[in-house]
């Protein structure tokens, strides 16, 4: 588990931002893995969605790890927390 140092929240928990109108969305396995900051990448390019995966909390069905670690690469290279 662990905390982002720069939002306080859960880094195993998906967060959502939106910078200069581009979406971006966490990857709970690169921000564990980084270990201080939730890891962000390009949202849904990153991630894919299926309707399988559709609720009321995510309308869009984007899936929770990006491509990579679904893949069992983690990448850890997209934007940390305190960048965005």
């Amino acid at each position: 588990m662990g905390i982002c140092k720069c939002c306080k929240k859960e880094l195993s928990e998906s967060q959502r931002k939106t910078v200069n109108g581009v979406k971006y969305k966490s990857c709970p396995n690169c921000s564990q893995i980084n270990g201080e900051y939730h890891i962000f990448y390009s949202d849904p390019d990153s991630f894919g969605t299926t309707h399988l995966r559709a609720t009321k909390n995510n309308p869009d069905g984007i899936q929770s790890h990006c491509t990579s670690c679904r893949g069992g690469f983690p990448p850890v290279t997209g934007k940390r927390c305190d960048e965005m």
